[in-house]
C-alpha cells in the first residue's frame, strides 16, 4: 500500500508544505491520521513513501542507503551518488537521490532486463520486477511507485467539470482558468499540463495541488480520459526528472535538470519527455 500510495496516510500534496526540512520524516509517517481506509483509494502520498526507509532499516538492520548500495549500486558499477537524509540521519525515501544520467540509466535497463545485471547477476526476482510495473488494485496509471505510459491517451473537460468545482469550494480565479479548457481535445498529460501552466500560472503545481488534490478531486474527476495500451514505463520526479524505459524496443530515456532561480516549471518540466520518447522510440 505504500508502494502504490493506497496507504490511507494523511498527506498534503505539496511536500514542501509539511515535509521539506521535517527533522524526523519516518516519525512524521508514523503519527500520521488515517484520510482513508488503507487499500482502498489511490492517493499520490510522500509522506507514505517516506517510512518505507524505516521498514527497509527495521527490517534489516541497516539504513536504506547502505541496502541498495550493497544490493544495486555496487553490482551495477555505481560509485558516485548522494543521498539526501533528515536530521535523524535517515535517507529520504520520497526524493534525494542524485545519480548521473548514465547510472540512473543502469537502474532502468535493469528492468528491462528482469532483474538481471550486465554480469549475469540475479539482483531482483523475476515476479518483483513484473509487479513493480503491473496495474495496482486501484489505479491502471501506477504499478509500485513505477508509472505506466500509454502509447496515446486524450483529455476532455467533463460537462460537470464546473459543479465539481463549485461543491468543492475551488477557488473562483482556478476554476474560471480550468473551465477554459472549454471542448479542447489534449493529446496527452503534456499538453494538459501545458494548457495549466497557460491558464494557471507558472506556479500551476502548487495551486492545483492547493486548490484540487488536496480537496480530493481526482484529474478523472474533470477531464474524461480514453488511451492506449502501456508502452513504457516511468520513474519521474520534480522539475522534470525522468527515467523512462521502453520494452518494446529496450530503450530507456533519462533526462536530468537542476533546480535554478526563476525556475518556469511550465518550460523545465518537460512534460512531453515521455511522449518525444516514444516517438523516437517508433523511429527506431
Amino acid at each position: 500500500m505504500l508502494l502504490n500510495h493506497t496507504s490511507g496516510l494523511q498527506n498534503v500534496p505539496n511536500a514542501g508544505v509539511e515535509l521539506e526540512g521535517a527533522p524526523d520524516l519516518v516519525k512524521l509517517a508514523l503519527v500520521a491520521e488515517l484520510s482513508t481506509d488503507p487499500g482502498s483509494t489511490f492517493s499520490y502520498n510522500n509522506k507514505a513513501t517516506n517510512l518505507l526507509a524505516g521498514i527497509v532499516e527495521r527490517v534489516s538492520g541497516k539504513t536504506m542507503d547502505r541496502v541498495v548500495e550493497s544490493g544495486l549500486f555496487q553490482p551495477l558499477v555505481i560509485t558516485d551518488y548522494t543521498w539526501r537524509k533528515d536530521d535523524a540521519g535517515t535517507p529520504i525515501g520520497m526524493a534525494g537521490l542524485a545519480l548521473s544520467a548514465a547510472d540512473l540509466a543502469k537502474l532502468g535497463r535493469l528492468i528491462l532486463d528482469k532483474g538481471v545485471a550486465p554480469d549475469g547477476r540475479r539482483l531482483l526476482g523475476e515476479a518483483f520486477v513484473a509487479e513493480l510495473v503491473a496495474e495496482s488494485a486501484r489505479s491502471k496509471e501506477v504499478g509500485l511507485l513505477w508509472w505506466r505510459i500509454t502509447a496515446w491517451e486524450r483529455f476532455t473537460l467533463k460537462p460537470d467539470a464546473a459543479s465539481v468545482l463549485s461543491r468543492n469550494g475551488v477557488d473562483t480565479g482556478v476554476a474560471a482558468g480550468l473551465l477554459k479548457a472549454g471542448s479542447r481535445g489534449f493529446a496527452g498529460k503534456g499538453e494538459l499540463f501545458a494548457f495549466f501552466g497557460e491558464s494557471l500560472g507558472p506556479a500551476w503545481p502548487d495551486t492545483y495541488g492547493r486548490e484540487i488534490t488536496s480537496r480530493g478531486i481526482k484529474l478523472t474527476d474533470l477531464f474524461d480520459q480514453v488511451h492506449g495500451p502501456v508502452a513504457a514505463y516511468a520513474a519521474t520526479g520534480y522539475m522534470g526528472q525522468y527515467l523512462l524505459v521502453v520494452p518494446e524496443t529496450s530503450l530507456v530515456g533519462v533526462r536530468q535538470i537542476a533546480r535554478k532561480e526563476g525556475h518556469d516549471f511550465a518550460v523545465d518540466e518537460y512534460a512531453m519527455f515521455a511522449a518525444d520518447v516514444l516517438t523516437l522510440s517508433k523511429a527506431l
